[in-house]
């Protein structure tokens, strides 16, 4: 087994996945880094007229960078949760994902995780003019408008300019977090958008 050290690695993996699955058409899905991951597919992979529908929500890179003062941000929270880190996760969760609290549950499996636990995949990067034009698939955009990943202005011009059938949406009052924000009406839009382009 090879390690994956590179978006290239990572469309190599999932076409392994869905050719182990034995499919031959899918609907392709992906949040945050997942959105990365599957923009990623739908623009390198070589099994890209398998695609019915692509599928991005809050993806973190692919259109656009994450800027370098998110990631200041995130490492002075970390740094604040050295002296309260219960206290500082929830404060970093509400700051990243918006109204959404964590259940003392999922705040002590995010410290098992943090003190445990060391991702090798690369960094979510931006995909170039030239990859992003080979997104053919229809493609459904969604972003929150208080996102603190990208400006989504900014990313909806780019992927109008670039992807050849792209449909942008943007939740306001809503932040990384908005699919648990909103899951009832996020989830109708997404099933409405896959029914439109299932054939």
């Amino acid at each position: 087994m090879e390690p994956v050290t590179s978006a290239e690695d990572l469309v190599v993996w999932l076409d392994e996945v869905v050719d182990g699955l034995g499919l031959d058409r899918l609907h392709l899905l992906g949040y945050s880094e997942g959105g990365w991951i599957a923009g990623s597919h739908a623009a390198l992979s070589t099994h890209r007229d398998r695609l019915a529908s692509v599928t991005l929500v809050g993806a973190a890179g692919a259109i656009e960078r994450i800027p370098t003062g998110f990631l200041v941000a995130m490492v002075g929270r970390a740094m604040v949760a050295s002296r309260d880190r219960t206290a500082a996760l929830a404060r970093f969760n509400r700051w990243l994902n918006g109204d959404v609290d964590l259940t003392p549950a999922q705040v002590e499996l995010l410290e098992v995780s943090m003190g445990t636990y060391r991702q090798r995949l690369p960094r979510p990067d931006r995909l170039g003019d030239d990859q992003l034009r080979h997104i053919t698939a229809p493609t459904l955009l969604m972003m929150a408008r208080d996102t603190k990943l990208y400006d989504p202005a900014t990313v909806a011009e780019r992927a109008q300019r670039l992807l050849p059938d792209v449909t942008i949406d943007i939740t306001p009052d809503a932040g990384h977090g908005l699919l648990f924000q909103y899951p009832g009406d996020l989830t109708a839009r997404i099933n409405d958008f896959l029914a439109a382009h299932d054939t």
